[in-house]
C-alpha cells in the first residue's frame, strides 16, 4: 500500500498518470504541490476497531505491520505492556 501511495504521489500510478485519458495527479512537491509521499515510520499507522463504539477505536501511529489479530495481545500492546518493543509507537484513542 505504501508503494502504491508513493507511486500515486509521484504521478506514476496507472490510474492518475496522465496516460490513456487518465488525469495527471502529483503530490511530490513539484509545481507548488505538497509532498505527501510516505518517507518514515511516523507517517505510517494501523487502525484497530474493537467494537462498533467509536471509543473502542485506536490508531497506532509509527507502525505499519499488524503482528497479531489476537485481541488480548493487541490490547497489551496498546496499553504499553510491550513498550520496549514498540517504543516509537504512538497510540491515538481520542475520536476525531
Amino acid at each position: 500500500m505504501e508503494w502504491e501511495f508513493n507511486q500515486f504521489c509521484a504521478g506514476l500510478h496507472p490510474c492518475y498518470s496522465g496516460r490513456n485519458g487518465t488525469p495527471l495527479i502529483k503530490f511530490d512537491g513539484t509545481k507548488g504541490t505538497k509532498d505527501l509521499k510516505i518517507r518514515d515510520d511516523s507517517q505510517k499507522g494501523l487502525y484497530f476497531r474493537f467494537s462498533n463504539e467509536i471509543q473502542d477505536s485506536k490508531l497506532l501511529q509509527g507502525i505499519s505491520t499488524r503482528h497479531s489479530n489476537d485481541f488480548d495481545e493487541l490490547n497489551d500492546m496498546i496499553n504499553n505492556e510491550y513498550a520496549d518493543k514498540y517504543e516509537d509507537v504512538n497510540v491515538i484513542s481520542d475520536p476525531i
